[in-house]
């Protein structure tokens, strides 16, 4: 499972199409479902369980390091690293589940920020050990999400970026796409949490998708589109 590859700098400003995931393009929380769809083929790590019940509990009260749990439950349910066993699964997780819950409304909007030859890409706290074989499915032209495979697409059970929600969103996409390259007043951004804020504040043309309370009271305060997707 080869990571996908992540747009290059150009010289040339252009303009841009970022959609958040979960909530946003896809209906729901795509990491729940990939641990319980892991756990439902495969079983539990039981050599696994013993460490995440107790790093959870040593967590202090209602303080959790997201990223750091959100890998702790991946190596409860990847039972196995073997790489062939493992493409597998992802697979048939992207094509048997992930891909049937995206937004009618996300793939015409896909579509035509292609018409329009935007740059597209998928911008998540989710991790890349699927999120690249969505983003390659659907032909977007970069994936930025938290990173839990090596180089060469392995899972070794370890971390290798800092979880990508929030501010680290903003960060990673400004790393990505230097502010000389990008026509920022006319490009796009997607999301659905107040989370996404950081990142929405780029674009000329920010749009809350399903918006929880708190991003849609921003988004009436700074005249951002809000819109029902379905």
């Amino acid at each position: 499972m080869q990571p996908y590859t992540s747009i290059s700098n150009s010289q040339v400003a252009v303009k841009l199409a970022i959609f958040d995931v979960d909530k946003t393009f896809v209906r729901g929380d795509s990491f729940k479902w990939f641990c319980w769809f892991a756990i439902r083929a495969n079983g539990i790590c039981c050599r696994k369980l013993g460490r995440f019940v107790l790093d959870t509990l040593m967590e202090p009260a209602g303080i959790f390091d997201a990223g750091r749990i959100k890998n702790l439950c991946l190596q409860l349910c990847l039972v196995t690293n073997d790489r062939s066993a493992l493409t597998s699964l992802v697979r048939k997780f992207v094509d048997g589940v992930l891909l049937k819950r995206v937004h009618s409304v996300a793939l015409d909007r896909l579509r035509w920020h292609k018409q329009q030859k935007h740059r597209i890409m998928f911008l998540s706290a989710s991790p890349d050990l699927y999120l690249n074989v969505l983003g390659a499915r659907l032909g977007v032209d970069g994936v930025l999400c938290t990173k839990v495979l090596t180089q060469d697409g392995r899972f070794t059970g370890e971390l290798f970026s800092a979880n990508c929600k929030g501010d680290e969103k903003r960060r990673r996409l400004m790393e990505e796409c230097p502010g000389s390259d990008i026509a920022w007043d006319q490009s796009y951004g997607y999301g659905n949490s107040s989370d996404d804020v950081p990142f929405l504040g780029l674009f000329g043309n920010a749009v809350a998708v399903n918006p929880d309370a708190k991003l849609r009271k921003i988004a009436v305060q700074r005249s951002w589109a809000i819109e029902a997707w379905s």
